[in-house]
C-alpha cells in the first residue's frame, strides 16, 4: 500500500472507534438525563455534558477533524511520484514494462546490450509455427532461443520440425508453450537485472511542493487532535492516539524526501 491508502486505513479505523465511544457516551448520558424528572433540569444537564464531552457536534468523525479534505490528495500525488521513482521499480515484470513506451524503449536497448534481443522477438512477436522453426528453434534457426531448461518442448519441437504437416497442425500449441518459455525465461533473469540497471540510474524523485504540504497538513491535523484529546481522554476505545502516531511518523519520513 501507499502513503495515501496506509493513512486512510488509519482514520478509517479511528472514525469507527470514534463512533463507538460515542454511543457509550451517548448511553450514559441519556440514563443520567432520564433520572431527572424537571424537564428543565434534564435540559440544563444535557447541555453541560454536551460542551464538555468534546461530542457536542455529534458522532461523525469529520465533524471534529475533516481528514478527508487535503492530505489524501497530497499523499496520492506523493505516491504516483514515487511510484515512477526507484522503488517503483522493484518486482516490475515485462508486461508492466511493454506497457510504458518509455520503458519498453529502454528495455529493448538493454535486451541489445546484453544479447538477449532474439529471445524478447521471439516471446513478443505473432508468427507461425514454421517461421518459429526456421528463424528461433530448429538447427538451422538464424536468432536460436535456448529452450533447454525445458526438455520435454524442447523434444516436441524436435519431433515436430522433422515434418512440414505436422508442424503446420499441431505447432501452434508448441509455439505458444514456446514463446510462454522465453517470456518467462525475460521475466526472471532480463527484466530482474533491467529494474536493478534503472534503480541506479534513475533520480530521486522531487518532492520539495508536497514536503511542505504534507508537514503543514499532518501538523495541523495533530494539532486539532492534541486539543480534543483533554476532553477524550476518558473515553474508550482510544481513538485519537493512532491518528496522531501516524500523523507524527509522516511528518518525520516527510522531512527525508
Amino acid at each position: 500500500m501507499g502513503l495515501k491508502a496506509d493513512y486512510e486505513k488509519v482514520m478509517e479505523t479511528s472514525a469507527d472507534q470514534f463512533k463507538a465511544a460515542y454511543a457509550t457516551w451517548f448511553d450514559e448520558l441519556k440514563r443520567k438525563v432520564n433520572e431527572l424528572n424537571d424537564p428543565q433540569a434534564r435540559k440544563t444537564l444535557l447541555e453541560e455534558q454536551m460542551a464538555k464531552s468534546g461530542f457536542e457536534k455529534g458522532k461523525d468523525f469529520t465533524s471534529y477533524l475533516d481528514w478527508k479534505k487535503n492530505l489524501p490528495k497530497v499523499l496520492e500525488a506523493v505516491d504516483k511520484k514515487m511510484a515512477t521513482g526507484p522503488s517503483g521499480l522493484v518486482g516490475r515484470k515485462l508486461e508492466q514494462i511493454l506497457k510504458d513506451k518509455t520503458a519498453k524503449a529502454a528495455f529493448e536497448e538493454h535486451c541489445k546490450k546484453t544479447l538477449n534481443t532474439d529471445t524478447y522477438i521471439f516471446a513478443t512477436t505473432k508468427m507461425k509455427p514454421k517461421d518459429a522453426w526456421d528463424k528461433y528453434l530448429g538447427p538451422k534457426a538464424k536468432f536460436p532461443v535456448d529452450l533447454s531448461t525445458n526438455g520435454k518442448l524442447q523434444k516436441e519441437w524436435q519431433e515436430l520440425g522433422q515434418d512440414e504437416a505436422s508442424l503446420n497442425k499441431e505447432g501452434a500449441s508448441a509455439l505458444k508453450q514456446a514463446q510462454e518459455h522465453a517470456w518467462n525465461d525475460l521475466d526472471q533473469d532480463v527484466v530482474s537485472a533491467f529494474n536493478m540497471a534503472q534503480m541506479r540510474t534513475l533520480a530521486k524523485p522531487d518532492l520539495a511542493k508536497e514536503q511542505k504540504l504534507v508537514q503543514t497538513l499532518a501538523m495541523a491535523l495533530f494539532r486539532q487532535l492534541t486539543a480534543y484529546e483533554k476532553r477524550w481522554a476518558d473515553y474508550k476505545p482510544d481513538f485519537w492516539t493512532g491518528p496522531k502516531t501516524f500523523l507524527n511518523d509522516l511528518v518525520g519520513k516527510a522531512a527525508k524526501w
